[in-house]
């Protein structure tokens, strides 16, 4: 049970102490149809992502998936196939609904320790 004065120090120790950033809107948005069925996903690379420091090029993102946006240091960019990913960056990501899981396994698996 965590309570009272026991908070903070609990929150440091997970390292959750930190008041979240505000949330930027990004300008990219998908327009549900009939018939597509393909999503718009926002991920956040963790720290200690096994893709940060690749490019995205040698990812193994799945056929069917293409990242559209990452949004780094608070300016949005539109990547290249040489674009190098980095811890913290927000990524827009355009996938098929059918393969949604293992884009997010690839983009946030962590390193082995």
């Amino acid at each position: 049970l965590v309570q009272g004065t026991s908070i903070v120090p609990v929150a440091k120790a997970l390292g959750v102490h930190t008041p979240l950033r505000q949330r930027r809107e990004h300008p990219l948005a998908l327009e549900h149809t009939e018939g597509l069925n393909t999503d718009l996903i926002e991920l956040i690379i963790p720290p200690n992502a096994e893709v940060a420091g690749k490019p995205i090029v040698d990812l193994g993102l799945p056929a069917g998936s293409l990242i559209t946006l990452i949004s780094r240091n608070e300016q949005f960019f539109v990547p290249r196939g040489d674009t190098v990913i980095a811890e913290g960056d927000v990524v827009l990501v355009l996938t098929d609904n059918a393969i949604k899981p293992q884009v997010s396994a690839v983009l946030l698996k962590q390193r082995n320790a």
